[in-house]
């Protein structure tokens, strides 16, 4: 599903005209649990595919598909994914060089358990879907004319039933713009 969306994302820069400006990239980071999600699970990984179109010269909105995965903390046979499938919104501060920016994605993140019983031989896994929101903070160096690093700092907010599945994300990409 994740190279489905991505290759659509890319067709889609692809087929655009020349005056737009189209971003795709992609992320990985240290995705670090807190709150009472914190006290569950430890430090995981993330990476995340985005598309982007510059409404204006400091305005982006998009689209991103990540994934997050958390071992267990006590007894490491549980684990944690999720899959953020999100909108996303920028505002770019300076628009040549280094760039920072403030955002916000907002979507549906597809939370998922898996426990291996061990002396049972059986698994047991759960999953579901719950809305969330990340406020994130970054910088983008273009090093060309279409190639940019990217780094930046996000913390999801996933709502639940119970407590909220929080954490924080410290992530590092490369993103390309179709000109």
């Amino acid at each position: 599903m994740k190279k489905v969306i991505f290759t659509a994302i890319l067709a889609i820069a692809t087929a655009v005209s020349v005056n737009a400006q189209w971003k795709v990239g992609a992320n990985l980071g240290l995705q670090v649990p807190t709150g009472t999600f914190g006290d569950v699970s430890g430090t995981g990984f993330g990476l995340a595919a985005n598309g982007e179109y510059l409404a204006t010269e400091n305005i982006g909105i998009g689209a991103q598909l990540g994934y997050y995965s958390f071992g267990e903390k006590e007894s490491g046979s549980g684990s944690w994914s999720i899959v953020p499938i999100t909108v996303t919104g920028k505002y770019y501060f300076m628009t040549e060089g280094l760039k920072p920016y403030a955002g916000l994605d907002l979507g549906f993140y597809s939370l998922s358990y898996e426990v291996d019983l061990g002396i049972l031989g059986a698994n047991v896994s759960t999953s579901e879907t719950k809305f969330g929101l990340a406020p994130v903070v970054g910088l983008q160096y273009d090093f060309s004319d279409n190639w940019a690093l990217d780094a930046n700092l996000k913390y999801n907010y996933i709502t639940t039933s119970g407590d909220a599945v929080t954490s924080f994300g410290i992530n590092v990409g490369v993103v390309y713009s179709i000109k």
